[in-house]
């Protein structure tokens, strides 16, 4: 009867709407595992969508933002740590026009040095896309390199005088530890000798 074809039809939509809610909640779950993942990750990762607005940074990428943003300042007058997430991407550049065409015309990673103020990041930057192959959006990792810079260029100093002559010159271990130590004590014994 009909009354028995609707109660059929109801129960089968409920199976099903069941069904959408359970594999909804397993997609939930995961995001929440990758998210929770990217936020504990020692690299700092940003997230952009398709037009480029930051939709997401991990806790090292907000920290680093953070505890640097007087020295970001003297390179990016503009930049503001705390309201980054809905910001565009190109607010993290010295050049907004061109960062805007790089990244538009992104499709393959891309491996850059950048400097802010008297600090040096190495950003890897790829284009996030669908299974269809659209563009979802913009992933960037920043990795803080001030430290090394400084010292490649502190050793590309007194290897220079060293070569020209000035076996005088050292580098100050005094701020250094582990690899950088060892390094620096390294090239002090060569321009001993």
């Amino acid at each position: 009867d009909e009354a028995g074809q609707v109660l059929r039809a109801l129960a089968g939509m409920q199976d099903k709407l069941r069904a959408q809610i359970e594999n909804e909640r397993a997609v939930a779950a995961e995001n929440s595992r990758v998210r929770h993942a990217l936020d504990k990750t020692s690299t700092c990762v940003v997230l952009a969508d398709a037009q480029h607005r930051i939709i997401y940074l991990n806790d090292a990428a907000q920290a680093t933002f953070e505890r640097n943003a007087a020295e970001i300042r003297n390179s990016l007058p503009a930049f503001d740590a705390v309201s980054l997430r809905g910001s565009s991407l190109e607010s993290l550049a010295a050049e907004p026009a061109a960062e805007r065409r790089i990244l538009d015309a992104l499709a393959a990673e891309r491996v850059d040095e950048r400097t802010l103020g008297d600090l040096c990041f190495r950003t890897v930057t790829n284009r996030v896309t669908g299974d269809g192959g659209e563009r979802l959006g913009t992933v960037m990792e920043w990795t803080p390199r001030t430290q090394e810079v400084r010292v490649e260029q502190e050793l590309e100093g007194v290897l220079a005088a060293v070569n020209g002559g000035d076996r005088t010159r050292r580098i100050d271990l005094s701020r250094k530890s582990g690899f950088f130590e060892a390094l620096g004590t390294g090239v002090n014994r060569l321009a001993e000798t």
